[in-house]
């Protein structure tokens, strides 16, 4: 298997996080078409398995993410957010398979969904959030897991809008 620098975690973790969000969108425009028995019908199949994929994708999410928990160089201050990301991932995960089971017996039972398994669904969603919040906070705030980052070119560095980059381009002046 090729080697991904630095861990495998924010690949399995961005189809956890779009696959809830969906689910829980689907569901939401399933309660919205009451007129419409098909369209809601086809929202609530969306739904459950954009559900239920998440889950299955959550256990390759929580494991690349503990390798990463233990392997990535890190500090003290980001070993405490990295800490609190992995208290919260290991609570959204028990939340997203309460959710999928939940809604696995609704299935199996032919029910439809009631506003106790939306509610469990919204709170599973809310921490996928949460979640992923802190998780951006390693990365985009602390560099954690990334190889490099670059570095500044001070004040002289200048994004140019797209009308002015023809322009800027032919400049001898202007360097990247």
């Amino acid at each position: 298997m090729p080697t991904i620098i630095p861990n495998y975690h924010p690949i399995f973790v961005h189809f956890t996080i779009a696959l809830m969000v969906t689910s829980f969108g689907m569901l939401l425009l399933h309660y919205l078409f009451k007129t419409k028995p098909q369209l809601r019908q086809e929202c609530l199949i969306v739904s459950r398995w954009c559900l239920w994929l998440a889950a299955l994708v959550s256990i390759l999410t929580v494991i690349a993410g503990l390798h990463a928990y233990y392997t990535v160089a890190h500090d003290a201050i980001t070993h405490k957010v990295m800490t609190t990301h992995r208290n919260w991932g290991i609570a959204t995960f028990v939340a997203i398979w309460v959710a999928a089971i939940n809604s696995f017996v609704l299935y199996l039972k032919q029910k439809p969904p009631h506003w106790l398994f939306t509610g469990v669904l919204a709170i599973a969603v809310v921490l996928v959030m949460v979640t992923g919040w802190y998780g951006a906070e390693l990365v985009f705030r602390y560099g954690t897991g990334v190889m490099s980052l670059p570095q500044s070119e001070g004040a002289g560095h200048q994004h140019d809008s797209a009308n002015n980059m023809v322009a800027h381009e032919d400049s001898d002046n202007h360097q990247h």
